[in-house]
């Protein structure tokens, strides 16, 4: 035990003075000019991470001072990030201002920058850990990597995960926000799920942003059981049946406080619900729609939809909404200023709707371009 503890003084004191070192070696950035010179703060970052990726190795086969593995490991955690705060890496922020209703979501904003170093399904370090703590943080990654879970990940309030930089794959496993507030995922490939790519289920203030999701067991994205100010930005949903779901149930009233922006994303060969609501306020905005199945837009329940600046190109089904759905219940439609090429209306429950949001007009192309991830995601 004398040896076990000499151990851990020693190597807390090498951690220190191997940080210290660094930092008069490399000359990392202070708070205040890191967001002045990124590039060089990420260099920073990688040297310093590369320095302690043996110190990892290490914490997994020592036992120090009789600790368990994982306490060993929360320690270097815990040195890594403050390293990373002393590089300046504080610009990494995530300042809000989506588009929607989901517009007053920050994230992990003012919240320690975490990263993704064990791609294991759980365990410290992983997705799983980093989603599941308490308190402010903004989940990144370091490298390219496919996690492959076998249960969804739940997040925690005021998490932004964000795989922007390198090709994060999420498959096995959706990822959930489930009864809480202030989450962003963007920037992530979630392709191959058992059942949804993303569940939001009883939270308000969530964003999901520049993802693909492609190929999922059962929905894309599902909002359901009195969500609130959600946003579903630039994203490229592909080769699924379901896609987006805004209230799963036709006695669920509660759904009534449900307010939903769907915007800015690309819907390519998709079946059906794109999106598909109840009850709640949904404001679809300036998407583009190739080759839907069954049907694209669908709605019952006295949901309001709002659906303006999309562009529609039909395959053999030109019609863009439900022919059963919503019919004598209240529900209101608006399609204003889309394109429609050779999609056609079934003159069924269309009437005038208002939203908060002005939606863009919006090219094409340009829809295309910035939705979803830049790189092959199945």
């Amino acid at each position: 035990m004398e040896s076990g503890t000499r151990c851990t003084r020693w190597c807390g004191l090498s951690l220190a003075v191997l940080l210290l070192f660094l930092s008069s070696l490399v000359g990392l950035p202070t708070a205040t000019t890191a967001a002045a010179d990124r590039s060089s703060a990420y260099g920073s970052e990688n040297a310093i991470r590369k320095l302690l990726k043996g110190k990892h190795h290490q914490a997994a086969t020592a036992d120090l001072a009789g600790a368990p593995g994982d306490v060993a490991h929360r320690e270097l955690d815990e040195s890594l990030t403050l390293a990373l705060a002393k590089a300046g890496q504080q610009y990494v922020s995530d300042s809000g201002g989506y588009f929607g209703f989901g517009e007053a979501t920050t994230g992990g904003a003012g919240g320690d920058v975490v990263f993704v170093t064990n791609f294991a399904d759980s365990g410290i370090s992983t997705l799983r850990y980093w989603c599941g703590l308490p308190g402010k943080r903004i989940i990144k990654f370091d490298q390219d990597c496919t996690i492959t879970l076998k249960s969804r990940v739940e997040c925690t309030n005021d998490k932004t995960v964000d795989g922007s930089g390198y090709k994060v794959r999420i498959t096995g496993w959706g990822l959930s926000a489930n009864r809480v507030s202030n989450v962003v995922f963007k920037n992530l490939c979630i392709a191959k799920t058992k059942l949804d790519g993303v569940t939001i289920r009883l939270s308000s203030r969530i964003v999901v942003q520049g993802c693909t999701i492609s190929g999922v067991g059962d929905g894309g994205t599902d909002v359901i059981t009195h969500s609130s100010e959600i946003s579903i930005l630039n994203n490229h949903y592909t080769h699924m049946w379901k896609t987006i779901l805004l209230g799963n149930s036709d006695k669920d009233t509660g759904d009534t406080v449900m307010s939903v922006t769907v915007a800015f994303n690309f819907f390519d060969g998709c079946i059906s619900r794109l999106p598909r609501a109840r009850f709640g306020r949904v404001h679809v905005c300036a998407n583009s729609y190739l080759n839907w199945g069954t049907y694209a837009i669908g709605a019952s329940e006295k949901a309001h939809l709002l659906v303006e600046n999309c562009f529609f190109h039909p395959a053999k089904n030109k019609y863009v909404n439900n022919l059963h759905e919503g019919l004598n219940d209240g529900t209101v439609i608006e399609y204003r200023s889309n394109t429609m090429n050779d999609a056609k209306l079934l003159l069924t429950h269309l009437g005038k709707v208002d939203m908060p949001y002005t939606c863009p007009v919006k090219d094409e192309s340009t829809i295309r371009s910035q939705a979803g991830v830049p790189y092959e995601c199945i």
